[in-house]
């Protein structure tokens, strides 16, 4: 009796030592997975700050856009509110030669300062469609081609003619709308195919040829 209780004291102590390995084990393996995932957890809280970061740079980048868009609208809304020019010729112009711009010298309106009486160009100053009329009358009994153009690209013409023996001046004129970009030239000019010679009557008084044009929309 005393061998049988001592072999199952033996093999119980066998059982429990083994089970306490397994324990022991079981713990250090908890750990190892406990310490990753503090390691993975850090490394994500990390990423997340990072993501936060990039998250709040981009809201102030949006934020600098949508100021600088709403500052753009502003001033856009005030440059299409005050685009627009109208000249005329003040004075007769005689000789003339072919593909010559015509200088509209006298400034009735110049708002955003896109017209330049010297050059005869009307500089776009914003993308959109305009409104272009323009008005002619010879001065001399002969026949007269004019175009409108765009950067040397023909938009409109307009011709007038003396007939044989007619008394009078002779009109002719355009009224166009044309779609133009931002920092086109625009001008009036006589055709490259007419002959030398041809003249426009001009007058402070009378504003007989005249050249206009102001934006209408986008």
């Amino acid at each position: 009796m005393y061998i049988v209780f001592g072999l199952f004291v033996a093999c119980f102590s066998f059982v429990h030592a083994d089970h306490c390995t397994d324990i022991d084990e079981l713990r250090t393996l908890f750990g190892r997975k406990i310490q990753q995932l503090e390691s993975h957890l850090e490394k994500e809280k990390v990423k997340t700050n990072e993501i936060n970061r990039q998250l709040r740079e981009l809201e102030s980048k949006l934020d600098i856009l949508e100021k600088r868009e709403q500052h753009n609208s502003r001033s856009k809304r005030q440059v299409v509110g005050s685009v627009a020019f109208s000249a005329y010729l003040n004075s007769d112009v005689i000789n003339l030669s072919p593909g010559r711009t015509i200088q509209f010298q006298g400034v009735v309106l110049n708002d955003e300062n896109a017209y330049n009486k010297y050059t005869g160009v009307f500089t776009v100053p914003l993308d959109g469609v305009y409104f272009l009329p323009f008005t002619a009358e010879d001065l001399q009994p002969r026949r007269e081609l004019l175009n409108l153009v765009a950067d040397g690209q023909l938009i409109s013409s307009t011709v007038f003619e003396r007939t044989s023996g007619g008394n009078g001046h002779r009109v002719g004129g355009y009224t166009v709308l044309a779609r133009l970009r931002k920092s086109q030239s625009v001008w009036v000019a006589v055709d490259s195919r007419e002959k030398p010679g041809g003249s426009l009557q001009g007058s402070d008084v009378g504003r007989f040829t005249t050249f206009s044009g102001f934006y209408l929309y986008e």
